[in-house]
């Protein structure tokens, strides 16, 4: 919730016509959190834990290459970069070698083509561009 609200907040420093979206992002944001706050509510009878059953290991996997690849986007580029990353993270949660590579390259095309091709949004190309 504090990060909904920090986001909508953050949003309102934006131009009005670039701020509509993040705006209706962290707003949105705000009221999902609040309707599962509402039903975490009504349901603390129930002890069920929220966390069973999650693999600890790869949840911090996850965590820790998503700093790693935000860190290492601008020096190495935003396509490599994001390559390693899925990569390395679906061999993590157990995906196959070959599958992770096949998704990984799918991916990025897939991003080349939104980013580069239909929006014109230059991406940090890094060292190897």
């Amino acid at each position: 919730m504090a990060i909904a609200v920090f986001f909508y907040a953050a949003s309102s420093s934006l131009p009005e016509e670039a701020g509509y979206y993040p705006k209706f992002v962290g707003m949105l944001s705000i009221l999902l959190a609040t309707i599962y706050l509402i039903q975490t509510a009504k349901n603390e009878n129930n002890e069920k834990s929220t966390f069973a059953g999650i693999n600890w290991n790869q949840l911090l996997l996850v965590l820790g290459l998503s700093l790693v690849y935000t860190v290492l986007m601008k020096p190495v580029g935003y396509f490599m970069s994001t390559f390693i990353y899925l990569v390395i993270s679906l061999i993590g949660l157990r995906i196959s070698p070959k599958n992770a590579i096949l998704v990984a390259f799918g991916t990025g095309i897939f991003m080349f083509i939104v980013f580069r091709t239909f929006l014109s949004v230059p991406l940090p190309m890094g060292m190897f561009y």
